[in-house]
């Protein structure tokens, strides 16, 4: 049985309760990408803490979540920043977008990628 949001108190408990079911096996998982620009038309990046790349805030879809809504929080946990998504640049998903995590979990991706614009805050990255 699924587990009901009222007994999940955030996205991490989610993904443990699925990875104490499937272990490390390669599972779906959906993800926001923000595309934030400054208003000298830079694009903002960061550098991912689990693999060391360079990519765009974003994350995963918390259990009740909006796209929009995960977009902004993202953005202000990651950045921050407050942002607003403006228009949905795309989606992405497919065997080319698996995954394996420095830990072992596999995953394949499905992205939404947001255009966002910046309505708030000063840049604060986390980490």
């Amino acid at each position: 049985m699924i587990p009901q949001n009222s007994n999940l108190p955030d996205n991490e408990s989610y993904v443990r309760w699925l990875r104490e079911r499937i272990g490390t096996r390669r599972v779906i998982l959906t993800y926001v990408t923000t595309l934030i620009e400054d208003e000298h038309g830079r694009l903002l990046w960061q550098r991912r803490s689990d693999f060391g790349w360079w990519g765009l805030p974003g994350g995963l879809l918390e259990i009740g979540e909006t796209f929009q809504e995960c977009a902004r929080r993202e953005a202000r946990e990651e950045t921050g920043l407050e942002v607003e998504p403006i228009e949905l640049l795309g989606v992405y998903a497919g065997p080319q977008y698996e995954l394996p995590y420095p830990n072992g979990d596999e995953v394949q991706q499905c992205t939404v990628a947001l255009y966002c614009r910046i309505t708030g805050r000063e840049l604060n990255p986390d980490g």
